[in-house]
């Protein structure tokens, strides 16, 4: 009688970004469960989670900066009176529309690069030092150039944190979780949006620059979360 085959079972120790070890498994005859892959590997599945918050907080920001348009008081501050009424014209809304694209194509290209260089941990913090900055210019401009800089700031973290979360996610999670991360990362690039839809829908008709500026404080928030949760 032949022998029946055996299977081999190879482990090796790969260390990730996070500086944990990884235990792989080649050639197992049992395909893990996500909840047995969560619990042999809950340090990867942390920083899973965090990276698609990442994502929510990059659509955030992405949204935030082109919906203040929209705001009444914001065409006030920074448009011209039309026909008893407020507008801002076609030059600016194009500027404001373009220059964070531009920035957030170049923050995707530059990021991946950089992140292999020096990590993925170091590129989060990057970004959020580059968003502080954009939200802070954003915050106290009373003119359309200095708002304008702010916004083609921030398109650099954008792109960033795009580009970086997403391959961190192909890179660690969890081969049964990794359909399921996937589909949460693509959720959380909606989630944001729809936060800022809220804020704008509870200030948007206050008389005042807080009209817009509530906007900004909540990427505030959303960022300075982030960044204290940046793990170690």
């Amino acid at each position: 009688m032949a022998d029946s085959p055996k299977i081999s079972i190879i482990t090796t120790d790969e260390t990730d970004d996070s500086g944990s070890n990884r235990d792989i498994e080649v050639g197992s005859s049992r395909p893990q469960a996500p909840s047995e892959a969560t619990k042999r590997h809950p340090r990867e599945l942390l920083w899973c989670i965090y990276a698609i918050f990442v994502l929510v907080l990059s659509s955030f920001d992405n949204q935030a900066g082109g919906v203040v348009l929209s705001i009444p008081q914001f065409r006030k501050d920074f448009g011209s009176p039309y026909d008893g009424n407020y507008v801002l014209s076609a030059e600016w809304q194009s500027a404001y529309s373009g220059a964070p694209v531009l920035s957030s194509i170049v923050g995707l290209l530059v990021s991946g690069w950089l992140a292999d260089k020096i990590g993925r941990k170091w590129m989060f913090a990057i970004g959020y030092l580059i968003v502080f900055v954009s939200i802070t210019v954003e915050t106290l401009s009373t003119s359309n150039l200095v708002f304008f800089i702010g916004k083609f700031v921030a398109g650099f973290a954008i792109g960033a944190f795009t580009t970086t979360a997403l391959t961190y996610l192909g890179e660690v999670a969890p081969r049964p979780a990794r359909g399921i991360l996937t589909a949460a990362a693509g959720m959380a690039l909606t989630v944001g949006p729809f936060i800022v839809s809220i804020v704008v829908r509870a200030t948007g008709d206050e008389p005042n620059r807080w009209a817009y500026r509530s906007v900004f404080l909540a990427q505030y928030g959303f960022s300075a979360t982030g960044a204290f949760l940046l793990p170690c």
